[in-house]
């Protein structure tokens, strides 16, 4: 499954870009992200392994984060694994000055099909998409 979201965001790209992958930020506004801990190679090298531990209250979720290619500060090819699933995410960070126009490739291959609408995968990738923007354009310092 393939799609592609486009999201305006009313700040630089240097900002966006260190508010999407400073880990600093990313605990703020994945609120229920708790911790990332380094499992090979230096943030955001190409290769580099990560688990994202989140924390949802009644549940925790692990999830192997891999940086696939950095070409910063144009673009960054992430993947995130969970136990049957595996997403890319190509994000492209353009610069159009006092705002950044971002563009989320999205892939999802799955163990099992689990028969769900691609609506539902993209209604969910632009709420996350919004709450970035929201935090950038509200929170960010």
């Amino acid at each position: 499954m393939k799609y592609t979201i486009e999201m305006m965001v009313q700040k630089n790209r240097e900002a966006c870009i260190d508010g999407y992958l400073n880990p600093k930020h990313m605990m703020t506004w994945q609120t229920h992200l708790k911790n990332l801990e380094n499992v090979q190679g230096s943030w955001l090298e190409p290769q580099s392994v990560y688990m994202m531990h989140f924390d949802f209250g009644a549940h925790q979720m692990h999830m192997k984060l891999t940086t696939q290619e950095n070409q910063l500060p144009d673009s960054i090819h992430l993947i995130y694994e969970v136990t049957g699933a595996w997403n890319l995410c190509i994000n492209h960070f353009k610069d159009l000055g006092n705002q950044t126009l971002w563009t989320m490739e999205v892939e999802f291959k799955f163990e099992v099909d689990p028969q769900l609408d691609i609506n539902i995968f993209k209604q969910k990738t632009t709420e996350s998409m919004d709450i970035f923007k929201q935090y950038m354009e509200q929170q960010y310092t």
